[in-house]
């Protein structure tokens, strides 16, 4: 049996699709729990119209301790962790199913990003080329990407489930894969998809900070880059556009080592990132892919201020 876990905060505009999809499914060997983190609008109410359990939150404490609280109400063997922004094909679960009954070495199985985002817009649709193109060439993760993960029960109650001082959706997932693939190989899908409802570029500029300071803090500890997504060539590729900035910066003081520090190291962004431009431009076009630049080159700057400001902050708390 799957049990399908849903974490939810004020989730109205997004989590019917959701579940709708899931009601649609042929496969019937599974149950659906919504735990609705003390949400003001009316995602328990809708919840309620599809879901085989509701757990409404007291209080609001993070899809971390959500997802713990979910599984904790699970029936199923496996249990299969989607957000509540995002939605897939109505054979997934039967799909899940049939992979784990293959496998039966296989404890732990991930999904990726589709193409096609499940709202419009130039900026939700780069976020999905970006996350698609992330998993095209890796077999095996070291993040449980909660947007569409499965884990055997007994594996995830082995680790004790995610770390619940991650009150909001920073790397909570991060963390929790990293100790389970210390443990059990995290198998990716590109079979398995799911559309995600993007936020705005502010919204999303606001969470990529916070996300890539408390990464990098991982990164402090672990001393060890990602097989995807947190890869050294992402990571040189994002620190080469913040020193590109940086250098922009210095060119109106210090005009002859602002040029050569841009020039430098913005061909080191430019060639490391080509390969997603190159992506882009196969996808949507020479406009596209124009804006894409940009918007990667600016999200670079906010990684790489953030990544800073991790390092800072890691270094006087150390003393």
């Amino acid at each position: 049996m799957i049990s399908v876990i849903i974490p939810a905060h004020n989730s109205e505009k997004t989590i019917e699709k959701l579940l709708s999809s899931l009601r649609k499914s042929t496969f019937s060997d599974y149950e659906i729990i919504v735990v609705d983190d003390h949400s003001s609008d009316n995602t328990g109410e809708i919840s309620r119209k599809y879901s085989d359990t509701v757990v409404t939150l007291k209080e609001r404490s993070g899809p971390a301790r959500a997802r713990n609280v979910g599984a904790e109400k699970a029936k199923g063997d496996i249990l299969l962790f989607l957000d509540a922004d995002v939605f897939g094909d109505v054979n997934q679960l039967g799909y899940v199913s049939r992979r784990f009954r293959e496998n039966q070495e296989m404890k732990v199985l991930v999904g990726i990003y589709s193409k096609q985002p499940a709202n419009d817009g130039f900026f939700p649709k780069y976020k999905a080329l970006l996350a698609y193109f992330w998993f095209q060439e890796v077999k095996f993760l070291e993040a449980f990407d909660t947007h569409s993960a499965a884990i055997k029960r007994e594996v995830f109650n082995e680790l004790g489930g995610f770390d619940t001082i991650y009150k909001d959706a920073l790397v909570e997932d991060f963390e929790f894969g990293y100790r389970v693939s210390e443990k059990y190989p995290i198998y990716l899908d590109t079979n398995i998809q799911v559309a995600h409802h993007f936020p705005s570029f502010l919204v999303n500029a606001k969470r990529y900070s916070q996300r890539s300071f408390c990464w990098v803090k991982l990164f402090l500890k672990r001393r060890k880059f990602d097989k995807a997504v947190g890869t050294p060539k992402e990571g040189i590729s994002r620190l080469s556009g913040f020193g590109s900035f940086l250098g922009l910066l210095l060119i109106p003081f210090w005009p002859p080592v602002g040029i050569t520090i841009f020039s430098l190291l913005f061909f080191i962004y430019f060639l490391l990132s080509f390969k997603f431009f190159s992506f882009c431009f196969r996808e949507e076009g020479s406009t596209f892919t124009i804006r894409a630049i940009g918007t990667h080159y600016l999200n670079s700057i906010i990684i790489g201020t953030s990544a800073l400001l991790a390092l800072v902050s890691s270094i006087f708390q150390s003393k």
